[in-house]
């Protein structure tokens, strides 16, 4: 008799719609909240110069600057009832009640007041520039950032309010007193145009490429050069009661709705917010973050401004016997640089156990341009994989799961040749048995003979 065996293996079961290769989360979102830690003080007012961070404390007067290179903390004595704050080109420029323009001096240490004819209302810097408005007499105040010399008073119902006036490239952004309308104004040649929104003005920020503009009614305005209204977006209920407005190089929009503690990002057509622990005082905008402060837990935060990786494609290969190849497209686009990590979290078989989490480092592959790991399955396991990327300041980007079940079969084909039987050996017993039935045999053989013989013999006789 001759066997043949058959193995039938690597019967691999990729549960979701048949499909190995499965769309993923794309998040392009600022990231999570966080906290220096530095001694307790009311953080209200901040701007950000080169590499200090100026934070006023209403509550001492205090102007606490920050080294953000060596972390060393400065305070310095300040004017009262501060209603603005801008810093540039080493000095700190506040606005007070008490209608003065009051410049800090970083490099050397010292104060400098100016007069206004008038209660100030709003304050803006540039390149080249420092802006004050007064409302009350109709006044735009342009002082030469480097002297402080005023160049010229610009005549204009500017509207009352933080956040009426916006300047980039020698071009004042202005919402007027009526609420609705903005007018632009190029500050070399005196040229003036307007545009009346549909919405009442709350704040405007100007890029170089034109205008943002917050309504009362929750909505961002994106404005062209030419005055032409290009994109609107709608905010949660509540966002722009107390707002705060951001343009990026790349054109992302960052915007602080103070009085909901969140902060948000628009990409495009895409809004996110990420929410922060305190009520937002000020915020102020960095090279690669945004600061805000926090009025009731007395906090100083900050939010990158870099996006996380994101996770193009997740793909599973198997490559025989419980092996099997993860291959991930990642890209990051802020040019940072990736490191991935594939997660496979394998099922317990128990009911209320927890099961096995393993954890692979993904390895690049210029040539193929994807992130890649092995990892093994037994038989019997079923697993869920996902991809993790993150950048340089730690933005997370998660893909799908992809649920996974790996099963190894046995199957047995069993083929008989047939052959002509034999007959068994005969044993001592059967011997003995078999002799004493012939010996019984013998006398009644003997008989029937006798017998046949007689019955021949009277035959013949007659």
């Amino acid at each position: 008799m001759e066997k043949e065996r058959t193995l039938t293996s690597l019967i691999v079961f990729f549960i979701i719609t048949g499909l190995f290769t499965l769309p993923t989360l794309e998040v392009y979102a600022i990231s999570q909240p966080n906290y220096l830690a530095l001694p307790e003080f009311t953080p209200g007012l901040l701007a950000t110069v080169g590499d200090k961070l100026v934070i006023h404390d209403p509550v001492e007067d205090n102007l606490i600057i920050l080294d953000k290179i060596s972390n060393v903390v400065k305070t310095v004595k300040a004017s009262i009832d501060v209603v603005d704050i801008v810093a540039s080109n080493e000095k700190i420029f506040l606005i007070t009640l008490s209608g003065k323009l009051v410049i800090y001096d970083l490099v050397g240490g010292e104060f400098k007041e100016i007069d206004l004819p008038g209660r100030p209302a709003d304050l803006e810097s540039s390149k080249e520039h420092v802006l004050v408005t007064i409302p009350d007499i109709r006044l735009v105040m342009v002082f030469d950032l480097y002297t402080l010399v005023e160049r010229s008073s610009i005549e204009v119902d500017v509207g009352y309010g933080v956040g009426k006036i916006s300047v980039s490239n020698d071009v004042l952004w202005i919402a007027l007193s009526d609420g609705y309308t903005i007018m632009r104004i190029d500050l070399k040649s005196g040229d003036r145009r307007s545009l009346k929104m549909s919405e009442r003005v709350q704040v405007l920020k100007a890029s170089s490429d034109g205008l943002v503009v917050a309504s009362i009614e929750d909505k961002i305005f994106r404005v062209s050069r030419n005055m032409n209204i290009e994109k609107t977006w709608s905010l949660e209920q509540g966002s722009t009661v107390d707002i705060g407005l951001h343009i990026l190089p790349d054109k992302r929009i960052i915007y602080v709705a103070r009085s909901r503690w969140t902060i948000g990002e628009i990409d495009g057509n895409s809004i996110n917010e990420v929410r922060v622990n305190g009520r937002i005082t000020c915020d102020a905008l960095d090279v690669d973050r945004i600061w805000f402060t926090e009025i009731n837990t007395k906090k100083v935060g900050w939010l990158w401004l870099s996006r996380p990786p994101v996770i193009r494609s997740l793909t599973i290969d198997p490559k025989g016997s419980g092996l099997f190849e993860a291959s991930a497209s990642i890209i990051d686009l802020d040019n940072e640089s990736i490191k991935a990590v594939l997660m496979v979290i394998v099922k317990s078989k128990i009911p209320g156990i927890i099961g096995d989490n393993r954890t692979y480092l993904m390895e690049y592959s210029k040539d193929k341009n994807l992130f890649t790991s092995l990892f093994q399955l037994k038989s019997g396991e079923e697993a869920e994989v996902y991809a993790v990327a993150y950048d340089d300041v730690g933005n997370v980007a998660i893909s799908e799961k992809i649920p996974l079940q790996y099963r190894e079969e046995e199957k047995k084909t069993l083929t008989f040749t047939q052959t002509e039987t034999q007959p068994p050996p005969l044993e001592s017993t059967d011997i003995y048995l078999l002799a004493s039935s012939m010996l019984l045999l013998i006398p009644i053989l003997a008989s029937l003979i006798i017998t046949k013989k007689r019955r021949k013999t009277k035959k013949t006789r007659r």
